[in-house]
């Protein structure tokens, strides 16, 4: 995908998740109650595992495999990339400041700016989703190392997203947001890691016509 191309989807991704606020409360009684039905209600509770200590461990167990490959650098990276969007994630939602949806009845709430530290009558971490934050960032390295299953990812980051909806943690705005910063986060991260990789793949190579050079 083109840098262009990539900025325009990721800025439309964006607005449409600004614009979703304006109808969470709406669309939520619905979600809500879809959400309540036994059969989805479970597999919603499991899947969403993917984008918290579960799907970590798998997600850094990976990379662990690639290890021995590239001498730990892709579990470096990985460990790396998905602690930058952890730690985006708690600081966009203790500046942002928004009430859960279990906490509130049919209503959406942001305070704004609060203290992490400081213990409040309701949390206001609900924007953006931290496991979907998470999914959606896992999603984006798995691709990049293994690019010919990037449907599977995705496919289980959008499914922790709907869980975190269904299960009434979130507002349908706090997922696509944290969905956005996830892959912005992640794939800021793999260009400057490739970056890097392509600079000492230069220098490699201009060393090995200087050494070929000074034979001749």
């Amino acid at each position: 995908m083109k840098l262009q191309s990539a900025w325009f989807w990721l800025t439309a991704w964006l607005a449409i998740g600004i614009i979703c606020i304006c109808v969470d409360p709406a669309i939520r009684p619905f979600l809500k109650q879809w959400g309540q039905a036994r059969p989805i209600h479970i597999v919603a509770m499991y899947w969403q595992e993917i984008g918290a200590l579960t799907g970590i461990v798998l997600f850094l167990a990976a990379g662990g495999v690639l290890a021995w490959r590239d001498r730990g650098r892709t579990l470096v990276r990985f460990g790396i990339g998905l602690a930058g969007a952890g730690m985006a994630a708690q600081i966009f939602k203790h500046v942002i400041g928004r009430v859960r949806p279990n906490d509130l009845n049919d209503a959406s709430m942001f305070v704004g700016p609060n203290n992490p530290f400081t213990r409040y009558p309701l949390p206001l971490d609900s924007m953006p989703s931290g496991h979907t934050t998470a999914a959606f960032a896992m999603a984006v390295m798995l691709t990049w190392r293994w690019p010919r299953l990037r449907w599977l990812w995705y496919l289980l980051a959008v499914g922790v997203a709907v869980s975190r909806v269904m299960l009434d943690w979130h507002f349908p705005s706090d997922v696509l947001i944290g969905a956005w910063l996830g892959v912005m986060v992640s794939r800021g991260m793999i260009k400057f890691w490739s970056r890097g990789t392509k600079d000492r793949a230069a220098q490699v190579s201009d060393r090995r016509e200087s050494l070929s050079g000074d034979r001749s």
